[in-house]
């Protein structure tokens, strides 16, 4: 069970999950696929997070990794952890690249500080705020009876396919992105779209 927060709890719990990262990967236990809860790391920079199964959950940014810790690419540790623990290092990992790529407010250059009591970053100069980005995209399985359509970018692993995808433009839905995305990519029109589900993906 996760329940998300902006501000640390005045009883923070003994032991808490560190979803610590060097250079955009996480931070793992060396001879260990999976996170456990354990004392905090040093870091430079700290989000905390919420509660991940009643325990305290930080997003933190350090320099270079601690003995007995490994750099892992989000994506490779992802594909080993539960959907739980998953969610919440996606979380961590866009919180702090929002936080690193909005030091200086976008409005006037001045640095800025954080905001206590939500997720936001506040220009001191000229008040102007800002959140954590959201960048909306869709992946569309087009398939007919007994066939699926895939594709491949020449920078994919050889061998590797993938379901086609794209992010959405200022002023369109998701489904005219499938649309546009679909000609723009393979030169095909689809009909009859049908929603699956949605993720959060880092």
């Amino acid at each position: 069970e996760y329940v998300p927060a902006v501000l640390p709890p005045a009883a923070p719990t003994a032991a808490c999950w560190s979803f610590a990262f060097v250079a955009g990967h996480l931070l793992l236990p060396e001879g260990d696929d999976a996170l456990s809860p354990g004392p905090s790391l040093a870091a430079e920079v700290r989000h905390y997070l919420g509660r991940l199964d009643g325990i305290d959950a930080w997003a933190l940014r350090v320099e270079a990794a601690p003995v007995g810790w490994r750099a892992v690419p989000l994506r490779t540790a992802m594909m080993t952890m539960p959907a739980p623990l998953m969610g919440v290092a996606g979380r961590a990992s866009q919180v702090l690249e929002w936080d690193r790529t909005h030091r200086f407010c976008s409005v006037c250059a001045t640095p800025t500080e954080r905001v206590d009591h939500e997720r936001a970053r506040r220009c001191p100069s000229c008040g102007h705020q800002s959140y954590p980005r959201l960048t909306p995209a869709m992946m569309v399985l087009i398939w007919r009876p007994g066939e699926v359509l895939l594709a491949r970018s020449p920078r994919f692993a050889k061998g590797v396919y993938s379901a086609l995808a794209g992010f959405v433009e200022a002023g369109e839905s998701i489904e005219e992105c499938v649309l546009r995305e679909t000609v723009e990519e393979v030169g095909v029109r689809v009909a009859d779209l049908r929603y699956f589900g949605s993720q959060s993906w880092p």
